[in-house]
Formats: C-alpha cells, structure tokens, sequence
C-alpha cells in the first residue's frame, strides 16, 4: 500500500543529503500499511527534535515548491499535547447523510489501480456534469486530483469501514478534497461534514456536492475572538512572527501582499462568527457526531486553530490529515505532530520522497501529511 500511494509523489521534499529512512515491506491492499519505520537516531533533520517542552526545526533542512533550500534558520516550537482519544460511538446518521453501505456489509480501504482509475472517473465526471471544472483547477493545482498520491491516502483512509464519519475544514467550492471524501463516503456508507469560512463558497459547495452523502457548515475559527485559541495564527500580522511560524516557502520573510492575505483572513472570519452569534462550531459538530478521520485545509492563517478547535471536542479522531505542511498554514503543527508521543506519521509528501519515491509531480505543491493516533 506504501509503494502503491507513493506513485505519484509530489510536492515539497527533504534534502537530497538527508538521511532517508527505508520502506516497510509490501502488505495486503486491504489493510492499512504502517509507514516506513524510523528509529529516534535515524531521524532527518525533518523530523524535529523534541527537547524539553521545545521542538528545534531548521528550516533549511527543507527545499521549498520550487526546489530551492531557504537560508540557515532555526526555529523554536513548543511541544504539544491533545486530549486523550475516545472510541466513536455507533449513532442513527443525519438526514443529510444518504449513503448506503454496498452490499449490506462494510469494506475495508481497497487501493488498486482499478479502484483509483474509478474513483478519477467518478470525479472527472461529477466535475463536468455540475460545471465546476474551473473551480476544480484551483484544487487540481493543490494536488487533490484523483490520482494523486495524497487523494489516494485520502480515499484508501476514508473508505475504510472504521470511518463512519469525516469531518474536512476548507471546503472551498467542493470540488477537490471534498469529492475524494464523498466517492469514499458513498463506497462505505459514510458520511462527510464540511466546514466553510465563505458564504458564498458555501453556497457554491452545496449546488456542487447536491446528491452526495456531505453537508457543508458555516463558521470560522471557535469563537468571536479569531486571534484566540482557535483563531487566526500568529496574532499579528509581522515579519517576524510570521518567519517564526512559516515554511520553507513561506522564507526568509513575508512579502507585503502576505500581510494583505492575513488581514483579509481575519475581516472574513470576524463577519461569519458575527453572522452565526459567535458560536463554536466545532463544539456543534464534535457533539453531534463522532468523527474519526480529519482533514484540515482551511485559511492560510487559521491552521492551528483550526486544529485545536477540533481536537477540544472531536475526541474520537483516529486520523488527520494536513494539506500545505511546507507553507504557514501547517509548519508549526506538522513539526508539532512529528515529535508527538501520541501520533505517527503514517503517510505525507516528505516520507514519500524519502523512501525513494522515483518522480515529483511537475505540479509541484506545497506538502501534505496524514497521521495516525497512537493508541
């Protein structure tokens, strides 16, 4: 399964100097594969070293989108602790969740070319049946096209029968991401909650995804305050905080037009958490259904909110995935993650490419990952 969604890797990468672990040995395409296996003195400078209460990440271990290493910076991260996990529970699903389980009894992940080539089909074809082919570009050019190495994690993770429900944050107009998760929804009898920061995307989201097992939700950040807890990060819009928080490609400062895009960020998700009363939408979602597989890409600038918003009351997630972990968006998080006792890496652009993954998409991306929580 490794060796079968690493294809087509994409996106940022490590260093060729590097040190790279190696892959895990071939396993059934029915049961989900443990990444390659890497021992604590074997770690490349990718994987961040925890010390006390603090993760160090220099940022020139990386290459950015383009391929070219960011100068000499290191950065210093706290280290993180997430609520402790609870087992979902089996619940009657929403009206708005119309999937039926094929056959009358659950699947597990299937991942073989044929499965892929289907659900490309599927996707290329409900893309130009509801005409948002020139929305699709956009998330096409974010690399969640269906045959992509992170659509097909997505997919293989979300079709299988322990996810009932999956909750993505960044629905954009819901022809990306969106659709591999509801072709898994409707495989397996699931259910995919959305959450949207725009109106008006919203509205364009559900005309697109009309039919399918999804809802598209409302909200921004947790709360009135969208510099808070879950709310846009840094909390100032300065080069310096953002050179502190930020990615490869986001080095060695921000441009102008950067703080511009955060500013806007913050306008936007100040008038929908007023036009919803402020209320905490993932407090809403997480007690009303038990998700058990995340996916977080939403605002450049919301990423650790968005995060923590969910992990506060989705206690149930078994897996998140992360799109844009080389940018601003996830950095911080990613690093966060890898030096956590509580999650693994089990699959992402960076692990792909240093297990010897033989080509990067030309469509060169800004990295993604999915982890899985320790147990």
């Amino acid at each position: 399964v490794q060796e079968k969604v690493a294809e087509h890797s994409q996106g940022a990468y490590i260093a060729p100097e590097a040190p790279k672990p190696q892959p895990s040995p071939p396993t059934s395409l029915t049961t989900p594969a443990p990444a390659p296996v890497v021992t604590p003195s074997e770690k490349p400078a990718t994987s961040a070293a925890q010390g006390k209460g603090q993760i160090e990440v220099d940022v020139s271990s990386y290459l950015d989108t383009r391929g070219i290493r960011p100068p000499p910076f290191v950065q210093t991260f706290p280290s993180i602790t997430t609520p402790p996990y609870v087992v979902a529970k089996d619940s009657e699903k929403p009206d708005w969740c119309s999937s039926t389980i094929p056959g009358g009894s659950p699947r597990e992940g299937e991942l073989s070319q044929a499965k892929l080539d289907e659900v490309a089909t599927f996707i290329s074809t409900f893309i130009s049946d509801r005409d948002c082919s020139r929305d699709s570009q956009v998330a096409f050019a974010h690399g969640v096209k269906p045959e992509s190495s992170f659509a097909a994690a997505l997919y293989y993770l979300a079709s299988t029968a322990e996810i009932k429900y999956v909750l993505e944050v960044g629905t954009f107009r819901g022809c990306g991401s969106t659709l591999v998760l509801a072709k898994a929804a409707l495989d397996s009898g699931g259910c995919v909650a959305t959450l949207e920061a725009d109106p008006e995307y919203k509205r364009k989201a559900e005309k697109n995804l009309a039919g399918l097992p999804v809802s598209v939700f409302l909200g921004c950040g947790g709360g009135k305050e969208t510099s808070g807890p879950y709310g846009i990060v840094p909390s100032k819009a300065s080069d310096d905080l953002l050179k502190m928080t930020a990615g490869p490609d986001f080095q060695p400062s921000a441009p102008p037009e950067w703080k511009n895009w955060w500013n806007g960020e913050k306008d936007l998700c100040e008038k929908t958490q007023a036009s919803i009363d402020n209320k905490n939408v993932y407090e809403d979602l997480c007690k009303e259904y038990d998700f058990s597989m995340g996916l977080f890409d939403g605002g450049e600038f919301h990423g650790d909110g968005e995060f923590w918003g969910a992990m506060e009351f989705c206690h149930s997630m078994k897996y998140v995935g992360f799109d844009d972990v080389n940018a601003q968006k996830y950095w911080r998080l990613y690093h966060q993650m890898l030096a956590s006792e509580q999650w693994e890496e089990l699959y992402s652009s960076f692990k792909m490419k240093a297990a010897g993954t033989p080509s990067t998409d030309k469509e060169l991306r800004q990295g993604w990952a999915i982890f899985k929580r320790i147990l």
